[in-house]
């Protein structure tokens, strides 16, 4: 069995807090409380709360995109291979530590920040060519929605389930039937 190193029990932590208490009541107190470490132990790896929510941010695109090439890797050849991985991959992080529960740190101007450079980099990587950039704008505008929409909050996980294979159904129709348009146009 590995064990986690303490900066990810940390960031765990976090993602706990901020998720039953919100960012702004979110404390460095309450951090090292919910992981059971010392203030200084936290303060060793984040000197501020938005230092650790950051470093949370970071991991969660890390991980979108490190499933993303997994998914990538698994799915046949054609246009939208990337795009349909980065969606999938965007769909199996909707859990927590999801980002439906941490939308209260989009209103920090620092955080919303770093996730707005997150999402242009990864516009760049799902533009293939052979997409219409009006549909990876959609899907990536999709996957904006799932970030503030508050119901899934309140979803169960069988709902989830299904809110998914609905979603990913339309959505993977939706890329080949512009690719399919665009070759014939």
């Amino acid at each position: 069995m590995v064990r986690k190193d303490t900066r990810e029990l940390l960031l765990d932590a976090a993602v706990v807090v901020v998720n039953e208490i919100g960012f702004y009541r979110a404390t460095m107190d309450a951090i090292v409380a919910q992981a059971e470490f010392s203030k200084g132990c936290l303060t060793h790896y984040f000197k501020t709360k938005n230092q650790c929510l950051l470093a949370v941010i970071d991991r969660y695109f890390e991980r979108i995109l490190t499933d993303a090439h997994t998914i990538y890797a698994e799915l046949p050849e054609g246009p939208g291979r990337m795009l349909k991985a980065y969606l999938q991959s965007w769909v199996n992080w909707q859990e927590p530590p999801g980002p439906v529960q941490m939308m209260g740190m989009l209103e920090d101007p620092e955080l919303r920040e770093r996730v707005i450079e997150y999402r242009i980099s990864h516009y760049e990587l799902v533009l293939d060519g052979l997409v219409p950039e009006f549909v990876a704008q959609k899907t990536l505008l999709w996957c904006a929605g799932l970030w503030t929409t508050p119901f899934l909050a309140r979803a169960t996980p069988q709902e989830m389930s299904v809110f998914r294979k609905i979603m990913l159904d339309e959505m993977f129709a939706m890329i080949d039937a512009s690719v399919a348009d665009s070759a014939a146009g």
